[in-house]
């Protein structure tokens, strides 16, 4: 992939991996990307289009497939079957300090499906 901004990548001391750059067509929503844990992905502002039968695109934050897998596999580790006996209060602790540090890294965004489904998981 060419490098569109060379001089500006140069000065901050930076350059793009080759493997892990690609071009996205955020044009409509078609596409989307994985940034830091969150997917970027532009969406129609249903209300606006049902309103004045405009298209407006606003972009839209949320958890990636990733840092949705992850925060299960934790679930799991904290969970195992071997500590069905243990003191609930414990297990809950410990589960709170994940699921609140994983809240507050996502809540900012556009989360709400993924949040209840993290929300389901753990009722589980």
């Amino acid at each position: 992939m060419q490098d569109p901004h060379p001089v500006i990548l140069e000065r901050l001391g930076l350059e793009l991996h080759p493997e892990k750059t690609r071009r996205v067509d955020l044009y409509d929503g078609k596409e989307g990307f994985d940034f830091l844990g969150c997917h970027l992905h532009k969406r129609m502002s249903s209300p606006i289009w049902e309103r004045e039968r405009r298209r407006l695109y606003f972009r839209h934050r949320w958890p990636s497939a990733r840092s949705m897998h992850r925060l299960r596999q934790k679930v799991r580790e904290l969970t195992p079957r071997g500590r069905c006996h243990a003191d609930l209060r414990e297990v809950i602790a410990d589960l709170n300090k994940v699921l609140i540090g994983w809240g507050n890294y996502f809540r900012t965004g556009n989360a709400e499906k993924r949040f209840n489904r993290a929300d389901t998981y753990v009722w589980r």
